[in-house]
């Protein structure tokens, strides 16, 4: 506000002029305290505002930090099956590998050959028993019968009788495929 000069009168200033300035100089404070609160309020509420944004971002952030921790969590649960799967893989297989792999010498040999021609003799001798028909024959038990007698000499323990079944069965048809090219070179 600019300053105001009175006008003198009998006793000091003219009372209307500085009755009139005070109630300017009044409304002018008046607008400034408004201003002034008006200002506070609006620091006030962008300080509850501020407040409330770092709150709901520090949940949401503890939320997915929640979530991540728990994804994680789950991520490596699942890393820690599959490495046991692999691993229980891992030891199956060596197993089956050292119960059926074993290096072959010309002994071994020898004797697989010795039980094709016991294989043979016992096969001709049903032959004759049954005369020419040997479709009556259950190759697969003269087979079996054979392997299981490789099985004794080279003393690889079937686990149970179903494996023995089992491991009978898959020895069968290699057998047998042998013993048909055997068959053909005769013809």
């Amino acid at each position: 506000m600019d300053e105001k000069l009175f006008n003198e009168a009998k006793r000091g200033y003219d009372k209307d002029e500085v009755d009139s300035y005070l109630k300017e100089l009044h409304a002018v404070i008046n607008s400034y305290k408004e201003k002034d609160n008006a200002i506070k309020n609006a620091i006030i509420n962008a300080q509850i505002s501020a407040d409330n944004i770092i709150k709901n971002a520090e949940i949401e952030g503890e939320r997915i930090k929640g979530r991540a921790v728990k994804l994680l969590d789950e991520i490596q649960d699942s890393i820690d099956v599959k490495k046991s799967v692999a691993h229980e893989f891992q030891n199956e297989y060596n197993l089956l590998i050292q119960r059926y792999l074993h290096n072959l010498d010309d002994a071994d040999f020898a004797r697989l050959f010795g039980k094709i021609s016991e294989l043979e003799s016992y096969v001709g001798s049903m032959q004759k028993i049954h005369g020419a028909d040997t479709e009556e024959l259950d190759s697969n038990s003269i087979v079996s019968k054979m392997v299981v007698g490789i099985q004794k000499e080279n003393t690889v323990p079937p686990e149970s009788t179903a494996d023995a079944d089992k491991s009978n069965d898959d020895m069968v048809a290699p057998v047998i495929g042998l013993l048909a090219k055997d068959s053909d070179k005769d013809e």
